[in-house]
This record gives structure tokens, sequence and C-alpha cells, in this order.
């Protein structure tokens, strides 16, 4: 039986907190594939000054904006993966006067570090992330050029960088280039999830799109379309999104945003996804509660899988740090149907007593999808079904049984005389059909206009209609 998700995060994610102290735009070069840390793959390695675009031994220098604490080159956006390889990275640290300062060192695997041309470490141990360099250095006034040259060995190939005063505080007046982007992942405290595959909440949670880990997934079941919809708890500034697909992706999708959950705005259309990992950036962000994506067609014949998706908004260049919120045990509440008080209908099939098997209205909103309404072989007919009072509708699940109507419509009311239609098709293909409102609407009743049937001998038959909402 299909049931809607709403999940609780009751304190937030496990998510990298924006840090000032952390340098994360770098220009970064490679990969250099079968390298060793001590070969110079780039001529002057040590005096790099590049900039974006420009070709160092045949390759090309980008920018790289991470929106965690640390560079993964095994990100698609950085190299992805590659082992046994080295890469280079640089940054620009602009300081207005001469001061001592402390630089912070990790690195999963083998790290070279120059700065102003003067190679200040070198670790050729792959020893995890748990571990930390720190240096005292000096800045000179003006521009102090950083350059990191990383080997991947046999680890994550992954480092990270930070700059603070002698006693471990924010400098506030250094600047970079490239030039942070401070964005930091905002916490999610609910969220609504169309399906979940086979129910399986322990493996298949929709919390699991939303924790910060790679190895963990949200999946829906294998019908289309699907959505998740996600409350921020208080409007949010939204500059980026970053969907991380597994293998069974959403090929044509959506993102919507409201303030109220009951308006909805289109902020991003993807018609030809190929899964992988999406990164949408908006030139101005984007101001809501609440974000939906709508997964309108599945590329594959699985159902849709992420594995995350993380939203980021700005945060003020030089702010304290917002301290890492830990995980906690998530309250999962499912929330099933609303309930209809009644049902009617054109007509009714007549029953067959041999079996014990009755086709009355009441069958299509019973719960149960082994018994069934089942009109006259004729056209057109209707079903119609009583909520019992003006309910906050967000989705309707038609389960046809094999006679299913080629052609019809879905309308709406509130005093089953004033009719509102809200879907129509003239191609069905029967089985479960999703009908996710584009905005929510007040309804106590919705009827299915049954135009045409798919198979003439027969009439119409749906096992149950079963309406979402509030």
């Amino acid at each position: 039986m299909f049931l809607s998700l709403l999940l609780l995060l009751v304190s937030g994610i496990a998510s990298a907190a924006y840090d000032p102290t952390y340098i994360r735009n770098w220009l970064i070069c490679g990969p250099f594939e079968n390298s060793r840390l001590e070969d110079v793959l780039i001529p002057n390695e040590a005096s790099l000054s590049p900039k974006a675009g420009d070709a160092s031994s045949g390759k090309m220098w980008k920018e790289y904006n991470s929106v965690e604490n640390h560079v993964d080159f095994e990100d698609e956006t950085a190299f992805g993966r590659y082992e046994l390889s080295t890469a280079y990275t640089f940054v620009e640290i602009n300081s207005p006067s001469k001061r001592m300062a402390r630089l912070y060192l990790r690195s999963d695997d083998g790290i070279k570090v120059w700065l102003n041309a003067n190679n200040i470490l070198t670790n050729d141990i792959a020893r995890g992330m748990g571990e930390e360099d720190i240096l005292t250095v000096v800045l000179q006034p003006g521009v102090n050029r950083l350059v990191i040259k990383v080997r991947d060995y046999f680890a994550g190939w992954m480092f990270s960088a930070r700059i603070t005063g002698e006693n471990g505080d924010v400098i506030k007046d250094l600047t970079y280039s490239p030039r942070p982007i401070p964005l930091e992942r905002l916490p999610v405290k609910k969220i609504w999830a169309s399906s979940i595959q086979g129910e399986d909440l322990e493996q298949y949670s929709p919390k699991f799109a939303v924790d910060a880990n790679k190895n963990t997934r949200w999946s829906s079941e294998h019908y289309d379309p699907q959505f998740l919809t996600f409350d921020f708890g208080s409007p949010q500034e939204i500059k980026r999104i970053d969907l991380l697909w597994e293998s069974a992706y959403s090929k044509s999708y959506k993102i919507e945003i409201s303030g109220d959950k009951m308006g909805w705005k289109e902020i991003y259309s993807a018609k030809d996804g190929n899964g992988g990992k999406d990164i949408i950036s908006f030139p101005e962000a984007r101001k809501g509660r609440y974000l939906r994506l709508l997964m309108l067609e599945r590329g594959t014949e699985w159902g849709n899988s992420l594995y995350e998706f993380s939203v980021y908004g700005f945060i003020t260049a030089g702010e304290k740090q917002v301290p890492e919120q830990p995980v906690e045990e998530a309250v999962v509440e499912l929330i099933k149907p609303i309930q209809a008080v009644s049902a009617s209908v054109s007509s009714a099939q007549n029953p067959n007593l041999d079996k014990n098997e009755y086709f009355d209205a009441k069958n299509a909103i019973d719960g149960d999808l082994k018994t069934r309404w089942s009109s006259e072989f004729k056209d057109p007919q209707w079903v119609s079904v009583d909520l019992g009072s003006v309910k906050r509708v967000d989705s309707i699940i038609l389960t046809w049984e094999n006679a299913y109507a080629k052609a019809y419509s879905v309308d709406i009311s509130e005093d089953a005389a004033n009719w509102k239609e809200i879907y129509s098709t003239a191609s069905e293909k029967g089985g479960k059909v999703n009908i996710i409102l584009e905005n929510p609407q007040l309804a106590r009743y919705i009827k299915v206009n049954c135009k045409e049937r798919d198979k003439k001998e027969w009439g119409y038959s749906l096992w149950e209609i079963e309406a979402f909402g509030e």
C-alpha cells in the first residue's frame, strides 16, 4: 500500500559548517596519471602563479569551488577517480601587512607545499584526514602564493588547508584569489516523500538524502512521477543545490520553491539528465522555506534514487564559525491517505455471486487493493469520493485494474456543484497513476470522469482512489 512519509530531523544534519579560516576555492591542474610526488610535472612548480584557463604541461588550470572545508579530487567536478595520480592546487593570499600566521594542513595521501616558492612541507605517507600538520608561517605584505601538490597513493585523494592568526583566530583582513564563496549546507527539518522502495525505511528512508553520507540513499518505488519536499523550518536564501544520483536517476525533473507549501515557483528544470552529480547554481539567491524536487521521468527501469540532496545558502564572510550539528535519531511518521467517508458512481457492474465478488463504489476507498469498483460496459462513467470536509490535496493516486480508462479527467469541488478540472489524459496506460498537483488544491470531492475505455469489451475498474494532503 502506498504511504507518504513525513520525516522530522530533530537537530539538523552532520555537515561541515562554514569556517572562514578554510580555503575552499582553488585553481587546480591535473590529474597527472602514474606520477609521483617527487616528479616535477610542471616546470618551476615552486613558483607557479597561474590564472584560470592557463595550460601547464598539457593540462588546463580551472577554478574549483568547494562547498566543504576540503578539496575532494574524486569529485566529478574536480577530476573524478584517478588512481596513482598527482595534481596541483594554487591560491593567492593577500595580506595588507607582514604577519605571523598558522597554516593547518590535512591530506589523505602525499602532499608537498610551497609558500612564496619556499618548500615548507613534504609528506609522502598516506595517513588519512584525521591527522593535521600545523605550521607557523610568515605572510608577506601583498600577494602570497600557496602551491600544494597532492599525490593519490591509495586513500581518498583529498586535502584541506586553513590559515589563522597565531592564537587560532580568524584573520579578517586576508583576501583570496580565487575569491571564496561562503556557502553553508542548510539543515533540513522535515521531508515529505511520495514513496519509499518496498516501504523499507531502514535501507531507503528519505533521511538518507540529507545525511551528508554518500554511502546511504533514498529510493522510490518504480513508477513516475515521484517527489521529495524539504522544509527548512524558516525562509532561507538558497544559492546552490547539489544532487548526487544513484544509478537509478531521474531523466526529467524540476525543482520548485515555496513560502507556504501551497504556491510553488519553478526555479530549475532538466529534461535530459544522465545521473551522476548535478550542481545547480543560481546567479541570484532564491528565497523560500520549502523546496520540492519533482521527478517526472525515470532514466532507468528502476525508481529514483539519491545519495545526497544538498542545499547551500550564503554565509557572510568573516562570520564566526557555525558549530556543526550532531545527527540525532530521526523521528519517522508515516502518513496514510486522507480517509474518504463515502463514494458514489454512475453505475456498477453486476456482482459475481459465484465468487462472492461485488463491485460497489465503496471498494474504491476501502484501502484494500483486492477489492474494486467496476462499471457497466459502456461510455462514459464516473466515480466520485467525498473526503468529509474541505482538505488540502497535494496528490492523488489512481490504481487501475486491467479494465482502465484510456481517456479521463479528474475534477475537484468544495460543494459537489462547482467543479474544477485538475488533470486529464487521452493516453493512459493503466496501472498505478500518481497525479502530483502543480499547486495544492482545496477540495472535499474528487471525481474521476471516465471518457473512453481501453478495452471495449469491459467497463472501467479501479482498485483504489487515494488523496494525500492535509
